[in-house]
């Protein structure tokens, strides 16, 4: 029987996913953990039913996050997940805790976007149009993190004994490898149409031209830019609630109230929901 939901950033698509053969297991085995967007679009088109199949590099990071869970819900022997954490206690003590969080409590924080899964503004003169990131670009982001952490693995490597020049050349690279990410970033996010008004244009093709409009613009217009952004991304709010840190995304689970504690000590914890805890292999 395929498990049946809808997708966050559309209610009316239904998606339909079997659970994963030992065939498929095979297949996912050979994922590298690095790339678990890449991972996570092989895993959902493999097991889309094929009547109703959907391309998952076009969801949402939102949508291909719920899509997951709702695999993990119908196929995981609990109904909970182990978490541990500190948290200051009404003592202003740090404590350390494992303990169960229930999985509904994760499925509490769901909700269907508010409209349309994209908002547009007016900015210098333009039409700034925001959406999403969608998997194809989150794909892309991910590749740009990992070289930013093999940069950085390079730096802090124990075996390694740079000459200062050599040091300050690795962090000098860093630097501007983060500072492209986020510029790559808030690009992805957004599209200005009238930059490219040729018919067969589109928002990949319009990119490099977005780009270099973003790039000229004065660091307070930028700044502005940002905030923009933030505020349309926020008003489409969808499915579980999450964060994107440093190229991944976590979960947030909000009133949670450590064992011991009062309702009024209750926090927020983030579940770093990886593919490798949800989709099967071999070994």
């Amino acid at each position: 029987m395929p498990f049946v939901f809808s997708l966050p950033s559309n209610p009316s698509k239904e998606i339909h996913l079997r659970e994963a053969t030992v065939a498929d297991a095979i297949d996912f085995t050979g994922i590298d953990p690095d790339f678990e967007e890449e991972a996570t679009t092989l895993f959902l088109n493999k097991v889309q039913e094929r009547d109703n199949y959907s391309d998952a590099r076009e969801w949402t990071g939102e949508d291909r996050r719920y899509a997951l869970f709702v695999y993990y819900l119908n196929t995981s022997k609990y109904d909970s997940i182990p978490l541990t954490f500190t948290y200051t206690n009404k003592d202003g003590e740090e404590e350390r805790r494992t303990q169960l969080v229930p999985l509904s409590k994760i499925q509490d924080t769901y909700r269907p976007i508010d409209g349309d899964p994209m908002r547009d503004f007016a900015f210098n003169g333009r039409n700034v149009v925001v959406a999403p990131l969608r998997g194809y670009d989150l794909e892309q982001l991910e590749k740009q993190h990992a070289e930013i952490r093999a940069w950085q693995a390079m730096l802090d490597d124990p075996k390694r004994t740079p000459s200062e020049a050599e040091k300050r050349k690795i962090e000098h690279t860093l630097r501007l490898k983060r500072a492209a990410v986020l510029l790559n970033r808030i690009v992805s996010y957004i599209d200005i149409p009238a930059l490219d008004t040729d018919s067969g244009s589109s928002k990949a093709t319009r990119r490099p031209k977005v780009k270099a409009f973003v790039e000229a613009l004065p660091m307070q217009d930028f700044q502005d830019l940002i905030q923009r952004v933030g505020e349309c991304l926020g008003e489409m709010r969808h499915g579980l609630m999450s964060q994107y840190v440093d190229g991944k995304t976590v979960l947030l689970i909000p009133d949670v109230v450590p064992e011991g504690a009062e309702e009024g000590e209750a926090i927020t914890l983030s579940y770093p929901f990886r593919f490798r805890d949800i989709i099967p292999t071999i070994f």
